[in-house]
């Protein structure tokens, strides 16, 4: 895997930044690496959206994805005229690559790629009892990616989420392994 982009489309407080960063930060120095937010001085709710570089050599890009291989949409809800269509989405996501869905049920959108769907919504409120589904989407993708071996990343959410009551901890990891296993391909 000699380089990766992704984008990824929320809503203030859902974790896409954390999400990110996380995924960057379980990385360390084995890959050059590079995670930034893009936001006005909106607050929680407002559309979000966080650009992921990795890879085997230095980055040398220091602006927004424009032709990523994986897109996370952390809700669907954003998809209607005030704040995102389909093709903002989607935007440079070409055949290859993959758009990854936190949605309940299966759904029809005119893209030709990869398409998964997660219920992210539902896992997070089951085991943290937020809708949180920050950690749930980094285990879909990387699942679907390889990016990141699934051992190796929740070694790194222990070590992130130790300062946190036990009870939000073990709901992390409980999140992060059903999530890993809880994704459907839809095309």
């Amino acid at each position: 895997m000699k380089k990766v982009e992704i984008r990824w489309h929320s809503r203030a407080g859902q974790g896409a930044i954390t999400a990110s960063e996380a995924l960057i930060q379980s990385i360390g120095t084995e890959r050059h690496t590079q995670s930034f937010p893009e936001f006005g001085a909106e607050k929680r709710g407002a559309p979000v959206v966080v650009f992921t570089r990795i890879s085997d050599d230095p980055l040398e890009a220091f602006y927004k994805v424009i032709k990523p291989n994986y897109v996370i949409l952390f809700d669907m809800t954003l998809l209607n005229k005030g704040e995102l269509l389909l093709e903002d989405v989607i935007e440079g996501l070409d055949e290859s690559g993959t758009l990854i869905i936190n949605a309940k049920e299966d759904f029809d959108l005119d893209f030709k790629g990869n398409v998964y769907r997660i219920d992210a919504t539902g896992i997070s409120m089951q085991e943290i009892g937020k809708n949180i589904p920050n950690v749930p989407m980094v285990a879909a993708l990387l699942a679907i990616s390889g990016i990141r071996e699934k051992g190796q990343f929740a070694e790194y959410l222990k070590k992130a989420l130790k300062s946190l009551p036990e009870k939000v901890l073990e709901g992390n990891l409980r999140a992060f392994d059903r999530a890993y296993n809880e994704i459907f391909k839809i095309r």
